[in-house]
């Protein structure tokens, strides 16, 4: 009778555990059909606003039986929506993911690590986290991984972790000759962005795999490459044994293409300038400069460029152009610094270029004065605040 009983309750408890197990998987089955719902919402064209609002609830509603890897492919869907709408479930998201970033793999983290660079938002706790993940399961990174990561540390401005970077470098190494073309140039402008310390063996892959696939680089490619290239290598000459092979095929690709953005080009100009390409080749590189659509920023890069290789006919064209822009006020301090430089350089004596040379320091004037009123104000706020916290 006692057995009979004690069969019975085990019954009932094996029952009541399948009953509970199928409940919890129910559970977790909506979570994931919640992240499937946010995903198609995202997607739909045309852009269904109140369908969206309804999936980013959703999400919320179903918070806690999201796993590692729907928080992140959450949150990649949710930074394709404007932040009013889903602001508060990427907080919780996020949250969500701190507690679960050991059970991420490789491209749930570098999901997640896009969708914070998208955002600019750095939880420097999360970004620690999801950085120490990844060393254990850095060698499962695929191409569009390994530039996704490091594209966001460098969008978010993290300090990268010295294993997680090394890690990073190991793997980037690993499939260099796998990776797009925009995903290479991505990755390099990311490494120099972060400033991190690349190693002479990823140096020397990523040489290998310019000097023989740069033909296959757009502008926008071209320029972000050549930009990082500047920037590894400050000291004249440092380059030349490591990248001149990849320095010449993207500057013989730069002069074939025609799609150039006026930052692009101007940022390409300035690269060239800055590691000591030929005169001729940067000068053929200028043909395609359209001075009407510079604008401030661009026009200084682009003067300081030309000047740097001591091309006076193009720089006259640009001369023209910031002219126009100075004598409207739509010079910032940098681009009147670098406009100066090249005019110095070109014509030390300050007997050419009068007219353009006179706007400037107007400009410049005008600058100092503007720095000084608003330094003026700051003092005068926090003057106005110690007062207010003496008489209180």
């Amino acid at each position: 009778m006692v057995l009979s009983a004690g069969r019975g309750l085990k019954r009932q408890a094996d029952k009541a555990g399948r009953t509970s197990a199928a409940a919890t998987d129910a559970q977790w089955a909506a979570g994931d059909a919640a992240v499937r719902h946010l995903q198609a919402a995202c997607r739909q064209r045309p852009f269904d606003v109140q369908k969206s609002k309804a999936a980013v609830k959703d999400i919320v509603l179903q918070m806690r039986w999201l796993k590692g890897s729907d928080c992140a492919f959450a949150l990649q869907a949710l930074a394709k929506l404007d932040p009013a709408i889903a602001a508060d479930a990427e907080n919780a998201l996020r949250k969500q993911l701190a507690g679960a970033f050991q059970e991420l793999d490789a491209r749930a983290i570098a999901i997640a690590l896009w969708a914070l660079g998208t955002r600019s938002e750095s939880p420097g706790s999360l970004i620690a986290l999801l950085q120490q993940r990844l060393v254990k399961v850095s060698n499962m990174l695929k191409p569009v991984d390994v530039s996704n990561v490091v594209w966001a540390l460098a969008k978010l401005r993290a300090t990268p972790l010295p294993e997680g970077w090394e890690a990073v470098a190991v793997r980037a190494h690993a499939v260099a000759w796998d990776m797009k073309p925009h995903e290479l140039s991505i990755t390099i402008w990311a490494a120099a962005t972060l400033g991190v310390v690349v190693p002479d063996w990823l140096l020397a892959e990523w040489q290998k795999v310019l000097a023989d696939r740069a033909w296959m680089f757009n502008a926008q490619s071209v320029a972000n490459t050549l930009w990082a290239l500047s920037k590894f290598f400050t000291s004249p000459g440092s380059f030349e044994a490591l990248m001149a092979s990849a320095i010449d095929a993207l500057v013989q690709q730069a002069g074939t293409l025609h799609d150039w953005s006026p930052q692009g080009l101007a940022n390409s100009l300035a690269a060239c300038a800055a590691l000591k390409v030929h005169p001729r080749e940067i000068a053929k590189l200028a043909e395609w400069v359209d001075t009407n659509s510079l604008n401030g920023t661009d026009i200084g890069e682009m003067a300081w460029a030309l000047g740097e290789s001591r091309l006076e006919s193009q720089l006259d064209r640009v001369l023209k152009r910031a002219y126009i822009l100075a004598d409207g006020g739509e010079l910032d301090w940098q681009a009147i610094g670098r406009l100066n430089h090249a005019l110095d350089t070109v014509d030390g004596s300050g007997h050419m270029h009068k007219k353009i040379r006179k706007v400037l320091a107007v400009c410049a004037s005008n600058a100092v004065a503007e720095v000084n009123s608003a330094r003026g104000a700051m003092h005068a706020g926090a003057s106005e605040l110690l007062l207010t916290m003496t008489d209180g």
